[in-house]
């Protein structure tokens, strides 16, 4: 995944995993992405300080550790910088509910219709929910469960 687009841009704080963060009251929403597109807009996150150089015109809003938001903003001058405690957590979780909301665009990586390739190896007793995607040459072993959404 390089970068996920949502149906209709929203206001961050309408979306229940980022509500009770108040830096995000009125920023637009459009998408979420890897740290290494630097899309005005796109949420994502950055839970370190990163190796080599970072792209300094990176416009995304960030949700970052407190504890690195002075030294993350030297890194990212042009991008939005949010303090919360666990970045990581929150981006997947606000990820986890755009696509269980049905709010991100469809891509060849999100089809409409999550399914299993014929070319995948599926092991004995294995419980696959409705929304999963599972490509070829995946290999899944006897007894796993695969929630919706994966």
């Amino acid at each position: 995944m390089e970068y996920f687009a949502i149906q209709q841009p929203c206001s961050m704080d309408t979306l229940p995993t980022l509500a009770s963060v108040a830096q995000l009251r009125g920023q637009t929403m459009h998408g979420i992405a890897l740290l290494s597109m630097p899309m005005k807009g796109y949420l994502t996150f950055c839970d370190r300080i990163p190796a080599g150089d970072p792209n300094p015109a990176c416009a995304q809003t960030i949700l970052v550790p407190q504890a690195l938001q002075a030294e993350l903003a030297k890194r990212f001058p042009s991008a939005t910088l949010i303090a919360v405690a666990d970045p990581r957590a929150m981006f997947i979780d606000t990820l986890e509910y755009l696509q269980k909301s049905n709010r991100l665009r469809l891509t060849s990586l999100l089809p409409a219709n999550p399914t299993v390739s014929p070319q995948a190896s599926l092991g004995e007793r294995v419980v696959v929910e409705s929304g999963v995607q599972i490509d070829a040459d995946v290999t899944v072993g006897s007894g796993t469960v695969i929630r919706s959404g994966t």
